[in-house]
C-alpha cells in the first residue's frame, strides 16, 4: 500500500473481524488480489480515492479493493475477468478454494472482491495479525 499511495494513489484500509493468522495459500491469494487491485486502480482510475477492506469472517476472509473513479474514468476491463492481472487473482483466489468477482461499481469506480475460505484449523488458530497489509 505504500507504494501505491507514494504513486499518488489516496488508500484507505479498513479492517472488519479479529484479525488472526491466516494459512499461508489464503494469506498468499488475499495479498495478490490487494495487490493487483491497487496496480489496476492506480493505472486505470489513478487519482481516485481506493478503499481497501479485509473482513475476518468466522469462515473466510473477504478482502475487497474498491476505488470511486468518476463515471468518465472508464475501466477496460470487463466483469469475466479477461485480462491477465484479473485471470491471475481469479487463479489463485479459485486455488485456495474462494470466489472472486469484478465489477464497475453503480455510482462510478470498479470493486475487485476475493472471498477466501478458512477450514477449522484456521478458525481456531489464536488470534495473531495476518500478513496481508505488511
Amino acid at each position: 500500500m505504500a507504494q501505491a499511495r507514494q504513486a499518488g494513489l489516496p488508500v484507505e484500509v479498513q479492517i472488519t473481524g479479529t484479525a488472526r493468522r491466516l494459512p499461508s495459500s489464503v494469506d498468499l491469494a488475499a495479498y495478490r488480489v490487494i495487490q493487483e487491485g491497487l496496480t489496476n486502480a492506480l493505472k486505470h482510475a489513478a487519482g481516485a480515492r481506493t478503499r481497501v477492506l479485509v473482513a475476518y469472517e468466522h469462515a473466510a476472509v473477504r478482502v475487497q479493493v474498491s476505488d470511486d473513479g468518476q463515471p468518465r474514468i472508464r475501466h477496460p476491463l470487463s466483469t469475466s475477468g479477461a485480462g491477465q492481472g484479473l485471470r491471475g487473482m481469479r487463479e489463485r483466489v479459485e486455488m485456495a478454494g474462494g470466489e472472486l468477482s469484478t465489477a464497475p461499481r453503480p455510482d462510478g469506480g470498479w470493486a475487485v472482491t476475493a472471498r477466501l475460505p478458512l477450514d477449522e484449523q484456521a478458525r481456531t488458530v489464536s488470534a495473531q495479525p495476518a500478513g496481508l497489509l505488511t
